[in-house]
């Protein structure tokens, strides 16, 4: 005859099962929450990389220009991704014989919340 605390049970109870599922969901939820933010982050690079290349295209632009003709100016620009709208200004610094540049782009993420990238540059009239 076989007593109680010789019978063994094979198998997994119903606690160890509820455990099991719950650190598989939790771990899931974790898995899930982090590509969100990497496709995020993912997303702000490119498009802060698209903003990067029209300021470098504005201050290549302005390098062109003679001294005296520099001034504020903007614009906005279609791409794929989104619209960019981008500023430049100036002030003039050193008795007018230089001018500090600023070209600000920014466009808006798929969250609609505004981004924004900033170039600034000196250039004198001795250039």
């Amino acid at each position: 005859m076989i007593s109680y605390q010789q019978r063994r049970s094979y198998g997994f109870s119903l606690v160890e099962v509820v455990v099991a599922m719950s650190v598989v969901a939790i771990a899931t939820l974790g898995l899930v929450k982090m590509q969100t933010f990497l496709e995020r982050k993912s997303e702000y690079v490119q498009m802060g990389l698209v903003a990067l290349q029209i300021a470098e295209n504005d201050m290549q632009y302005v390098q062109s220009l003679s001294f005296s003709s520099i001034s504020g100016a903007s614009g906005s620009i279609s791409r794929a991704e989104g619209t960019y709208d981008w500023v430049r200004t100036y002030k003039s610094v050193m008795s007018g014989d230089a001018k500090q540049l600023q070209t600000t782009v920014t466009w808006s993420d798929r969250r609609d919340e505004k981004q924004s990238l900033a170039l600034s540059t000196m250039r004198t009239k001795f250039n």
